[in-house]
């Protein structure tokens, strides 16, 4: 039998908890928003569309994934 070590905290709450407790991002245009985390999801229900967001300096940090 190997060791093993489990983790002291969940690697999700890293990414903050608006992510894990609210899930994916929705509305009905392009998010036109500053993302709060990397790897957030945002769905346009009107396109639709999905992004997921790079960065945080600024709108531009959303990435088009499927249209």
């Amino acid at each position: 039998m190997g060791i093993y070590n489990k983790p002291k905290k969940k690697v999700w709450q890293n990414l903050g908890e608006n992510i894990t407790k609210f899930g994916p991002l929705s509305g009905t245009t392009a998010p036109d928003f500053t993302p709060a985390a990397p790897g957030v999801v945002y769905v346009n229900t009107e396109g639709p569309a999905i992004y997921i967001s790079k960065g945080t300096s600024s709108p531009s940090d959303w990435i088009l994934i499927w249209d």
